[in-house]
Parts: structure tokens; C-alpha cells; sequence
């Protein structure tokens, strides 16, 4: 087995100035959405953390197209919520693949984070599945 060690390595660079933190902004959201970083919650709690912090050094139109490439993935919830804030137009794509088809429960934790502009574009609740029952298949 091979140890991963990329998202520590960024984590170590997010200091830098200037454009090193824009380039690590960029290659943390690339590696979460990746699902880099498997089950070290507490690795993957601190690359949150980061991000949150590097979020408002990175100009608007890096994050918006960040959120935008997101649409490629199959991100985790955590991250699709971190990108939720940026422009409704940027981020409708995201929202609007990312919700279909999730389980209730985590859409309504992503639309309870989003403002009323960004609930705007997401798709109506109808169209999603309860979350299966314990013991059911």
C-alpha cells in the first residue's frame, strides 16, 4: 500500500503568499473532490479548515471557477457546501448536479447553508429520495 501524502504536502505550502495560496486553494478543492484523504478526519478536518481561511485571499473568479470545474466530480457534500456561497450563476451548475439524487437529509443540510439566491437554483425537494430506513436494503 502506497501512503498518500499530497494533501499534507499543500496543507505545508498554504502559508505562502500571494499566488501560492491561490495555487493551493485550487489544489485542495481539486484533491477533496478527488476524495484525497480517505478516512483521516482529522487531516481532512484541517484541509477544511484551510480552505475556509485561504477562501477569502483567492480572488471571486478563481473560486467561482473552481466551483464551476466541481460539476466534474462527484464532490463530497462538505465541499460542495464550502463552494455553495460563491455567485448563484456560478454555482447553479454544481448545486443543481450535485442535489440530484442526493439523500434528503444531506440536501436539506446543504439548503439550509445556502442563502435564498443560491436555494434559487437548486431543484425542489420532490425530487429526491428519503433516506433508506435502518435494516432495509
Amino acid at each position: 500500500m502506497r501512503f498518500d501524502d499530497m494533501i499534507s504536502t499543500i496543507l505545508a505550502q498554504a502559508s505562502q503568499a500571494g499566488s501560492g495560496r491561490i495555487t493551493a486553494f485550487r489544489q485542495l478543492v481539486d484533491l477533496l473532490a478527488q476524495g484525497r484523504g480517505g478516512d483521516d478526519s482529522a487531516l481532512l478536518d484541517h484541509a477544511y479548515q484551510v480552505l475556509e481561511s485561504l477562501r477569502s485571499q483567492v480572488p471571486v473568479e478563481v473560486r467561482a471557477r473552481v466551483a464551476r470545474q466541481l460539476v466534474h466530480y462527484h464532490p463530497p457534500m462538505r465541499l460542495v457546501r464550502l463552494c455553495a456561497d460563491e455567485a448563484p450563476r456560478d454555482v447553479a451548475p454544481l448545486l443543481t448536479t450535485t442535489c440530484s439524487g442526493v439523500m434528503l437529509r444531506r440536501w436539506a443540510w446543504l439548503r439550509d447553508a445556502a442563502t435564498a439566491a443560491r436555494r434559487g437554483v437548486m431543484p425542489p425537494t420532490a425530487v429526491y429520495l428519503p433516506e433508506p430506513r435502518a435494516g432495509s436494503s
